[in-house]
Parts: C-alpha cells; structure tokens; sequence
C-alpha cells in the first residue's frame, strides 16, 4: 500500500511537470505565431543603417533601435517610459548642434540579462552609439535625415498606444530591401568608425 502511495504520487509529480512544460510551450509557440514587427524607418545605405522598428506580441509591444554596419546588428529593446525618455534626449540633442561632439544622454536596458546600452551624443548631428552583446556600433543621423528620425520616433511612440500606425504597414519580413524604405545616403559609409569607448 504504501509503494502504491510512492508511485501515485510520483506520477502526480510527474503529470504536473508535464503538463507545466507542455503550457509554457504553447505560451511560446503563441508568443511566436502571434509576433509581428513593423520598420517605421531606415536611415542610411543597405549595408550601414540606423531603424527604428514596432514589435507586438503576446509579451507586450515594444519600440526597438537598431543599427547595421555590414553584416553586424545591435539593438536596444525599449518599453514605452524608455522611449518617452529618448525622445526627450533626442530633442535636446537636435537642439544642441555644434562642430564638437557631446554627450547628451545614456539609455541602459531594463529587464534583460546582458542589456545593451545607448549613448546619444549632439555635434554635428546627432550620433547614436549603441553597445550590445560586446558588439558597439554608432550612427551619425544628419540633420538632413532629422524630419525622417522625427516621423519614425513619432510612430515609435504611437506604436504604445494602438494599432494606428501599423495598419498601413506590412509585417518585417527577412529581405531588408521590401521590410522597409532605406533612404539614399551617399554619406553612410563615410561616417566615421567610433573608438573602443563607442561614443
């Protein structure tokens, strides 16, 4: 009687760790099946490039910052205070142009294992330098691109509120030349390389 007890029990255990995994499958599963990503802009050349993108899933719905340089991609997840925060950082840092960069403001991840970490400086433009994953690269967006940058933060932050600004968009797909609009910057690959601080 009492091995009976042992193994009823045991198979108890056993179903319930079953069945907890087979949940937090299906959670996944629905998670992915349910995830779609939208490119609210792209500024820069095919091989070196700085987008802002929507994500919706059953997680939640984030804005994310992405930038590529040949081959390389890092990004910084944000949650909807985190962009309000960038925002405001980027419109100081439009606001202070001159010929010598200068910090305007820094972004660390929140809720992540391993965060990226974002540095937003105002020069001559104003450049993002963005560390991820021990990978670091920068993107100077020229004021010529601002109004561009500006539409895109703007639909970045609508992206929190509803489906508005995602109705007219296709999801993402792999093929970056029909995800999204790269604009053509001859410029791109002629900004400049940043040092081992990636500022």
């Amino acid at each position: 009687m009492g091995l009976r007890r042992i193994l009823i029990g045991l198979a108890k255990w056993v179903y319930a760790i079953c069945a907890a995994a087979a949940v937090l499958w299906l959670l996944g599963f629905g998670t992915a099946i349910t995830s779609k990503i939208y490119w609210y802009a792209a500024i820069g050349a095919q091989e070196r490039n700085i987008s802002v993108l929507g994500s919706t899933s059953l997680a939640g719905r984030y804005t994310t910052l992405q930038i590529t340089d040949h081959g390389k991609t890092v990004n910084f997840i944000f949650e909807q205070n985190e962009w309000d925060a960038l925002l405001k950082t980027w419109q100081t840092a439009k606001a202070h142009q001159q010929t010598a960069w200068h910090e305007a403001g820094t972004m660390t991840e929140s809720d992540v294992i391993g965060p990226s970490r974002l540095t937003v400086s105002a020069g001559t433009g104003v450049r993002f330098a963005l560390a991820d994953g021990g990978a670091c690269l920068s993107y100077d967006v020229l004021p010529a691109d601002f109004a561009a940058f500006d539409r895109a933060a703007w639909r970045g932050k609508q992206h929190f509120v509803d489906d508005s600004v995602d109705k007219e968009l296709r999801p993402a797909t792999a093929d970056l030349k029909t995800a999204f609009h790269v604009t053509n910057d001859t410029m791109a690959d002629m900004m400049p390389k940043t040092g081992p601080d990636c500022r």
